[in-house]
């Protein structure tokens, strides 16, 4: 985890301190870890002294207890209520997984109901030209049947050009 500047939180963390909230509270909530929290604390000298600061504040050291107890019951409350919040969307994934290949499954069942898909039928070359009769371009014949050379020269068409085109097999 990388380090983040504590600095911008110290009247923060000055009010959680006096508060008595737990080293891991803090954390928690500045998402840091239990060592940048003491290590800050000592460098601020915001940690709490035997007699010093407990006594300024006004608490004593039973509530002090009860009030780290309760910090650490809502974290674990807040930990426990992530991991259900994880699991449950795990269980959800899972289910939208099962579900998909249930989808894929019966899309394989009705393709192999249908039967095999028919191949496509073969493309040839085709040659496509404007004539004196139709100056429009249109299929002229197959490139491997005709001279598209001869074609041109003898100005009985122009414009060619060569597609591949599916042979029906006539």
């Amino acid at each position: 985890m990388a380090r983040r500047s504590l600095r911008p939180h110290l009247n923060q963390i000055r009010t959680w301190v006096r508060q008595g909230r737990t080293d891991a509270w803090i954390a928690h909530q500045l998402e840091v870890t239990v060592q940048q929290i003491e290590a800050f604390k000592r460098e601020q000298g915001l940690a709490p002294d035997e007699e010093g600061e407990g006594a300024a504040t006004g608490t004593d050291f039973d509530d002090e207890i009860d009030l780290r107890a309760e910090d650490d019951a809502l974290i674990a409350a807040e930990l426990e209520a992530a991991e259900a919040a994880r699991e449950e969307e795990e269980r959800r994934r899972a289910e939208e997984e099962e579900r998909r290949a249930a989808e894929e499954a019966e899309r394989r069942a009705e393709e192999l109901a249908r039967g095999p898909v028919p191949e496509p039928p073969p493309e040839r070359p085709a040659v496509f030209g404007s004539t004196n009769e139709d100056p429009e371009p249109h299929f002229l014949g197959w490139a491997d049947e005709l001279d598209q050379d001869e074609l041109f020269e003898s100005g009985r068409a122009w414009g060619l050009s060569v597609r591949r085109v599916a042979d029906a097999g006539d």
